[in-house]
């Protein structure tokens, strides 16, 4: 039996109570209604006989009646309570399970880390210890050191020095081979303010194909239409 059966039944015990109590409180109601009048002369004293006589009615009622107790919770009603309260707790188990597993994984990770640190760390100090003992056996070799150190030290400089002097014999070749543009020339524009009958320039060498090429893609210049060595600046002031 479910939960929301239990709750009916125990919903129905308590609907039956309530109208077993309703038809007391009339009972006692008609009892009362059926007393004699008030005498006009001492009313106080009728009414109090009234009164007696209507405890007397309801204790004679309660007296009569069983009382009724609380409805016991039935097998079914533990059992859905029972449930309900191991299904929370396996949920909660199950989370707690989850977390521990993840918490463990990144623990073993750790771990395996930790370990080939240590590998590794173990393997650097038995490389040292065989260096120190290597050195203390050959004394001659731990005197030579500072001269090796030297030595490195002066073939760095030498190599540093060998450098520069590549990177400037470099520089020259390229400046006398591949000169950079003079900004002082305005070729283009003197071609077409002096020559506007021609204004086409013929192309040299001396001319840097990849600016050339970025003026035609600009369309800050433009191509001769049967020569293609041959280019003059757009007229945009025509």
């Amino acid at each position: 039996m479910s939960t929301e059966e239990s709750m009916q039944i125990l919903k129905s015990q308590c609907d039956s109570i309530q109208n077993e109590i309703s038809e007391l409180q009339k009972e006692i109601n008609r009892l009362g209604l059926n007393a004699k009048k008030t005498d006009a002369r001492n009313p106080l004293k009728s009414i109090n006989d009234e009164k007696e006589k209507l405890l007397e009615a309801q204790i004679h009622l309660l007296a009569s009646k069983e009382p009724a107790g609380l409805p016991q919770k039935d097998d079914s009603l533990n059992l859905a309570l029972l449930k309900r309260e191991m299904e929370t707790t396996n949920s909660e188990l199950e989370k707690t399970l989850i977390f521990v597993e993840a918490n463990n994984e990144e623990i073993l990770s750790n771990i395996e880390r930790e370990k080939k640190t240590q590998k590794e760390l173990q393997q650097i100090q038995s490389s040292l210890r065989e260096k120190l003992s290597h050195l203390r056996l050959n004394p001659e070799e731990s005197q030579s050191a500072p001269g090796r150190v030297n030595q490195l030290v002066s073939d760095g400089k030498t190599l540093s020095t060998e450098h520069k002097k590549l990177m400037k014999a470099m520089g020259l070749f390229i400046k006398d081979h591949f000169p950079p543009p003079n900004p002082d020339q305005m070729d283009l524009m003197n071609s077409c303010i002096n020559h506007p009958h021609d204004p086409y320039l013929t192309l040299t060498p001396e001319h840097w194909p990849p600016y050339v090429e970025l003026l035609l893609r600009c369309g800050l210049a433009l191509c001769h239409p049967n020569d293609a060595s041959r280019i003059k600046l757009t007229p945009f002031h025509l």
